[in-house]
């Protein structure tokens, strides 16, 4: 992981493994992607600013220290856009190339994708609590959101997908009517998820099987930080179905309006 990976998506409290021991300067040239709430929430590129040690500030800091274990250190970061909002980090040296966060001020923001909003409807809520369970490093309670989530809107999604299904997938259509005779969301996707068609694959990968494996994870005897990569893979999975199906759903829209304009424009000749 690098620093700027770090810095932009790691949760709080777990450790993190860095590509090479980290030093103070490493994190003085990072320029992180951000949100800046001055320039409207947009990401844009951060810059160091300061850092503060628990023991010196920065003129006593020597950059080119390793970043300690058990040390924190307050690094700052500036938008070069605005050069106004600024984002600190609290960072926690652990051992080796380990480091952890041990807080961000002002906190992330929680933003839904619209088309995964409108999927969700009343569900959305919980997946902002989860959402917000990640990035607090609460594994367990991440993974149990977003499988509430899935097992409660499993079975309509898979409805969404058999309406923007390429001519000729049967085998899909005949699967959903066992589909809908079963209540189990597991079962549900277990039934389908090797007839998701390439056109909802993106990079190749299938979204659907990956939910499936991770529901199919035991997590009574998993560590919160295991739980967080579950849940996280969970999330992207779920997101990216669910945005492929959006996408193919307004591409049809938008050529059916293109046909329906053509037609009104032959017959008005």
């Amino acid at each position: 992981m690098t620093i700027e990976d770090f810095l932009q998506s790691a949760p709080l409290y777990k450790k993190c493994e860095l590509d090479e021991p980290p030093l103070v300067d490493d994190f003085a040239q990072a320029r992180p992607q951000l949100p800046c709430s001055t320039c409207g929430g947009n990401e844009r590129t951060f810059q160091f600013a300061r850092a503060l040690t628990r023991r010196v500030g920065l003129e006593g800091i020597d950059t080119r220290e390793v970043v300690e274990a058990d040390e924190a250190y307050t690094f700052q970061y500036e938008c070069v856009g605005c050069e106004s909002f600024r984002v600190t980090f609290l960072i926690t040296g652990a051992t080796n190339k380990r480091v952890l966060k041990s807080g961000r001020s002002p906190p992330p923001e929680i933003q839904i994708p619209k088309e995964l909003k409108t999927a969700l409807g009343s569900e959305a809520p919980y997946f902002t609590k989860g959402r917000i369970s990640e990035e607090q490093g609460f594994g367990i309670g991440a993974y149990a959101y977003y499988r509430r989530i899935v097992e409660n809107n499993i079975g309509s999604l898979l409805e969404q997908i058999a309406k923007v299904l390429p001519p000729g997938e049967k085998a899909y259509l005949d699967a959903l009517e066992q589909v809908r005779q079963s209540h189990v969301a597991d079962e549900k996707i277990k039934i389908v998820k090797d007839l998701l068609p390439a056109t909802l694959r993106p990079a190749g990968q299938n979204p659907l099987a990956l939910i499936h494996d991770v529901l199919s994870e035991g997590i009574h005897s998993k560590s919160d930080d295991e739980c967080l990569d579950l849940a996280e893979s969970l999330r992207l999975a779920l997101t990216t179905l669910v945005h492929e199906v959006a996408r193919h759903s307004q591409v049809q829209k938008d050529f059916t309006r293109a046909l329906d304009s053509l037609q009104k424009s032959k017959r008005t000749k």
